[in-house]
């Protein structure tokens, strides 16, 4: 297993928030900024799915993305999360993402302020990919 999504610097995060961020200006949804923490929670779970070889939201001790993010250290309000699996680019993944009703309903939520993505290979090549994206609870 490979995990190749978490440099914050990296081309994965960058071609996907470019291309996250274009389909949300297209309907009037401010940009999402990305941020290290819900990265590393985007990640890690891609990462156990592809060493683990399973797909699901909920990971292998029953943990949902918010405690993924509460584990990361990340203060949230409220998150989304989308998975895939199987697609060769970010340009495919985030078009897979976009023709799904579900998961186009967390590209297109104007609530959520920040995002992270994850990439790992399976050992035989499968790519994981997960979009961790939230609201985090802000502290005056």
């Amino acid at each position: 297993m490979i995990a190749e999504g978490g440099d914050p610097d990296g081309d994965v995060q960058r071609q996907a928030l470019k291309l996250i961020n274009a389909h949300r200006q297209a309907g009037g949804c401010a940009d999402l900024g990305l941020d290290r923490k819900l990265i590393a929670a985007a990640d890690g779970h891609a990462a156990d799915m592809a060493r683990h070889d399973y797909f699901a939201h909920e990971d292998r001790s029953g943990a949902q993305a918010g405690q993924r993010l509460d584990h990361a250290g990340y203060r949230w309000r409220r998150y989304s999360e989308n998975i895939a699996r199987g697609q060769s680019s970010v340009r495919a993944v985030v078009d897979a993402w976009w023709h799904s009703p579900a998961h186009r309903e967390n590209i297109m939520d104007c609530g959520l302020r920040e995002t992270g993505f994850g990439l790992a290979f399976a050992a035989d090549r499968t790519p994981f990919w997960v979009q961790v994206s939230a609201v985090p609870i802000t502290t005056s």
